[in-house]
């Protein structure tokens, strides 16, 4: 390809001019295309789930290990080594990796016959999901690992501190000051990488919001749509295809609830369509393949059959024959390039057809429908009429009251015409629609449940720290309170420690968040990063969670008995 793609630069001036080149991709990445670039990001949150997931369990291992340190203390002065007493602890790490693994296989095989269920549309290859050897494989070294990792920080605290030292601690001894520290800088962690999931998550649901608001230029209520290949032995020619589809439209029209038929070289968001060059004056003609546009061709019924707005002149009719000059139709993103602030209707434009240049006279603009994306317009619309141009691969979209109840009807319709075609793609254009929007939809779906999970552990982190730094404190509060310390005043000191560490991993997770943002914006189409609602409503959600995750060990602190506490030491 790249030599043959050297051999046309050199033979044509405008592909020297604009650098032509040829690109050639497997075909795998081809079909995945549209989902590949999601599908990374969710795996990437799925990490950083895990990263909160691992950060609970080394915050809950360490704070069990604080109350096991006299245990490990006597263990230790009766001759086990530092190495044994780390082995131990990440030998129960491993079996609780485990164990959590067994259970997580068990929710995935119940999460993938989910989705096979639901048949998401718009996800290829979904139904090939399973939970096959390489994810148990993969699963397992996360199960042993990523506990052993975690769990060796708690280890090490365990192991470094001296048999006399935990011996001489009292029954409330509170743990070493780098405990706390490391018991805090973890949580942190949690609410930082909530935050990040939280705001992309938001992201995501205003995405597919403004998706579900964007207008894709044509209507598809009680439109059926399908797709057909008329043979060339039995349609050799044009005016057999033309002869077809007139028989074809009167049958349909004569159906009970049948408003409209069409018919189009390719549907709205069936891929990549014919690429049409095209000229306006000397100069592009010159330029022959520099700009190019979207070509279909289409019947006078296909507009009127999807609701397609005329902005300027009118649309193709029984005039507009092989016997009658040539004309087009072009969408107003072609007009406004192509003629600013001119009236389009009426002048020329040059197209090639058989490898002859004619020209054409532009007798209607329209609203441009979304062709490729329903987030943007990619490129221009050229429409030429079926009657001047007839075409053997052929799109059918017929309008009525009810599209479903109009499928089994427009099928025996058909075959009653023709029964040896085969028939593709039969169904109510809304699915098509579905589609076009299911990855976004996938992505938001399963973005928004990360979040939610990140979410919850984070608050679950948050209120055991908490909880572990009130019981492992009792003996302190109760000496507060026994000086006149109000309850007021410890629920005030419980709930600011909280909410410090609160307010530290939202900070440090906005910074994060500013960075994912930008990597999901190149993941999904649609997304916007300075999206402020997202940016705010994470947070916020954030902090009210945690202030519900902080409230109950302050409450319980606040009523602590001062005599009880005292008389426990």
């Amino acid at each position: 390809m790249d030599a043959i793609a050297a051999e046309l630069r050199e033979e044509q001036a405008v592909h020297r001019e604009a650098g032509l080149r040829i690109r050639a991709v497997p075909l795998h990445e081809d079909v995945v295309k549209r989902v590949k670039p999601p599908l990374l990001a969710l795996f990437a949150a799925v990490g950083l789930v895990l990263l909160v997931a691992c950060a609970n369990l080394a915050n809950l291992l360490l704070a069990r290990a604080t109350v096991r340190e006299r245990e490990l203390a006597v263990r230790s002065a009766l001759g086990a080594s530092p190495a044994r007493l780390i082995r131990q602890s990440l030998t129960e790490s491993a079996l609780l990796g485990v164990l959590g693994g067994a259970a997580g296989v068990l929710l995935a095989r119940w999460a993938a016959a989910t989705l096979e269920a639901l048949r998401l549309p718009g996800i290829p290859r979904l139904d090939e999901v399973a939970i096959d050897g390489p994810v148990l494989a993969f699963t397992a070294l996360l199960a042993v690992l990523a506990p052993i990792l975690f769990g060796a920080l708690p280890a090490l605290h365990a192991s470094r501190r001296a048999p006399a030292d935990a011996l001489r601690g009292g029954l409330f001894d509170t743990g070493r000051p780098a405990a706390h520290r490391t018991r805090h800088a973890l949580v942190v962690a949690e609410i930082a990488v909530s935050v990040m999931l939280l705001v992309c998550a938001g992201l995501l649901l205003r995405a597919f919001a403004a998706l579900l608001r964007t207008d894709p230029g044509f209507r598809t209520e009680g439109v059926v749509s399908l797709e057909l290949q008329l043979p060339r032995e039995r349609y050799p020619d044009g005016e057999a295809s033309l002869r077809f589809q007139d028989e074809l439209r009167r049958r349909l029209s004569a159906l009970p609830g049948v408003t409209e038929v069409g018919f189009v070289r390719q549907l709205p968001l069936t891929g990549s369509g014919p690429m049409q060059p095209y000229a306006w004056d000397e100069e592009s003609a010159r330029r022959w393949e520099s700009v190019s546009a979207d070509w279909r061709s289409a019947s006078p019924g296909y507009f009127r059959a999807l609701g397609i707005r005329l902005l300027a002149g009118r649309m193709f009719d029984e005039r507009d024959d092989a016997r009658h000059p040539r004309v087009a139709i072009v969408d107003s993103l072609f007009a406004e390039r192509v003629f600013p602030g001119r009236q389009a209707v009426g002048r020329r434009i040059l197209l090639e057809q058989g490898g002859e240049k004619t020209w054409r006279e532009i007798v209607g603009v329209v609203a441009p429908p979304r062709l490729h994306d329903l987030a943007r317009d990619v490129r221009e619309q050229i429409y030429e009429p079926q009657s001047q141009f007839p075409v053997f691969r052929l799109a059918l979209v017929v309008r009525g009251n009810d599209a479903r109840a109009l499928l089994r009807p427009v099928e025996q319709t058909l075959h009653g015409l023709d029964g040896q075609l085969a028939i593709r793609n039969l169904r109510p254009l809304t699915e098509l629609v579905d589609e076009a929007r299911g990855p976004v939809r996938f992505v938001t779906a399963l973005g928004s449940l990360f979040g939610a999970l990140a979410l919850g552990m984070a608050a679950l982190g948050l209120f055991g720290v908490l909880s572990f730094s009130v019981r492992q404190r009792t003996r302190e509060i109760g000496v507060r309170m026994a000086l006149g310390a109000g309850e007021v005043r410890v629920l005030r000191m419980v709930l600011g420690s909280g909410l410090r560490l609160t307010l530290a991993g939202i900070a440090l997770g906005m910074g994060g968040a500013f960075l994912c943002a930008r990597v999901l914006a190149a993941a999904v189409q649609g997304v916007r990063p300075g999206d402020v609602q997202a940016w705010l409503g994470a947070p916020l959600l954030l902090f009210l969670v945690a202030l519900l995750a902080c409230w109950m060990p302050a409450r319980r602190a606040a009523r602590v008995n001062p005599l009880v506490a005292l008389n426990l030491g």
